[in-house]
């Protein structure tokens, strides 16, 4: 395999390694799982503590990213509420969240952390307005 495939990201900051697909599953299968148990009232709250992949795209792995389990979560929330806050406490930007929900007006990302990877990621991102 080359050293990197562009295309899709691989191989830069998302190295290749045995097990990839194993835990692409398990970290977006928990997301989804927790959504439905959310969706269905068999839980208040859902951690997936291999989850918050919030640097992966439709197309590309970022960042250490391979899934973004969260997009697949919010989508899961949506099928039963109008309506999706998403808090990212991550020390850095949710790029692929915000990327995903930057089409449908259901679900902004909402953020408060200081920025440094670019002048206007200092200071607070906006509040969350859904729907």
């Amino acid at each position: 395999m080359p050293a990197r495939a562009p295309a899709v990201n691989v191989g830069e900051d998302c190295p290749v390694f045995d097990g990839l697909y194993d835990f692409c599953q398990l970290s977006a299968g928990g997301s989804i799982g927790g959504a439905v148990k959310l969706n269905m009232g068999k839980a208040d709250i859902a951690v997936n503590w291999a989850g918050g992949l919030h640097h992966a795209k439709k197309c590309e792995a970022s960042g250490f990213c391979y899934v973004n389990d969260i997009v697949l979560a919010i989508l899961e929330l949506l099928k039963v509420h109008q309506r999706v806050l998403y808090v990212d406490i991550d020390i850095h930007h949710g790029d692929g969240v915000e990327e995903a929900c930057a089409a449908p007006a259901h679900a902004r990302p909402c953020a408060s952390r200081a920025r440094t990877n670019a002048q206007r990621d200092v200071g607070v991102q906006s509040t969350l307005r859904i729907g």
